[in-house]
């Protein structure tokens, strides 16, 4: 028997949105889609990120700017096995990556995130420590958690 979806308020965003109920894993995406739309939020006030489910079952990150469809990103094989805090930080670091590289649109060409040490070229997503984060490709001490960029 088929689940109908439920709407979720207020975890992302304040838009309500449709997702499937399932395990503590559920919880863990949505928190990977809030990092990113925490950060997208500093140069898209309306953008909105979230998690949902392809017709395979399978998490996908989907992006809207307003009314504007940016696109879907990722993919995690949902097997319902609970995933690590590693496997978690592995995930938004692909989900930042992939958004800035694949669904960023073409008409804006500043760099973002801009680097706040050289103020001339955007930090990158990598894992540093197990973490994702937007890293300084001049200086790989400085880096910010993905979720943590400061306002602009």
């Amino acid at each position: 028997m088929a689940v109908a979806p439920r709407p979720l308020v207020g975890a992302l965003s304040e838009r309500p949105q449709t997702v499937h109920p399932g395990p503590v894993v559920d919880q863990r995406f949505f928190e990977c889609a809030a990092r990113i739309e925490h950060d997208l939020r500093t140069r898209f006030p309306e953008i909105t990120v979230r998690m949902v489910r392809d017709p395979d079952g399978d998490w996908e990150c989907e992006v809207r700017d307003g009314n504007d469809y940016w696109g879907s990103v990722g993919s995690w094989d949902d097997d319902d096995s609970v995933p690590s805090a590693e496997e978690v930080e592995e995930f938004t670091e692909s989900l930042a990556l992939n958004v800035a590289d694949n669904l960023w649109p073409d008409e804006l060409t500043d760099p973002w995130p801009l680097c706040s040490l050289h103020g001339d070229h955007p930090l990158q997503p990598c894992l540093v420590a197990r973490r994702a984060v937007w890293q300084c490709w001049r200086d790989e001490k400085f880096g910010i958690r993905v979720g943590d960029l400061p306002p602009t």
